[in-house]
């Protein structure tokens, strides 16, 4: 299972919460997924913290892997294997993890309080792309 595309901060927004936005990739019954954060950590902020995590069941493991500038568009693409290996190639960084086969589900992309601008999101089951692209 793959999502990929690309992924723009054009607005940040005031209020108590941080602005993020990020993709995952989530089991068929909705308790496993792994899946990244780009996190605005303050206002005004000219860099990204990137986060990679993965929850089985109610545990979730969270760790924050690079930072990367604001102002560009971040290509991603985050992608698990059969053997249940976790790939998150980001903004030109690769980070790998191991977690447990995903077999069937779903991918999606997010973003709270803040405008971001997705572009060229696809998502792919096994081998074929399941999924139009958004721009």
């Amino acid at each position: 299972m793959k999502i990929e595309g690309s992924v723009q901060l054009v607005r940040t927004r005031s209020g108590a919460n941080l602005p993020v936005a990020g993709a995952r990739l989530v089991s068929s019954d909705g308790n496993n997924s792994v899946g990244f954060q780009i996190v605005v950590p303050r206002p005004r902020a000219t860099r990204f913290d990137i986060i990679l995590y993965l929850k089985r069941g109610d545990d979730m493991k969270r760790a924050t892997v690079t930072q990367l500038e604001t102002e560009a568009s971040v290509p991603f693409n985050l992608s698990i294997s059969d053997t249940g290996k976790v790939a998150l190639a980001i903004g030109g960084k690769d980070f790998n993890a191991d977690f447990i086969p995903l077999s069937a589900g779903k991918a999606m992309a997010f973003c709270s309080t803040a405008q971001f601008k997705f572009a060229g999101l696809l998502f792919h089951q096994d081998s074929n792309v399941t999924a139009t692209s958004i721009h």
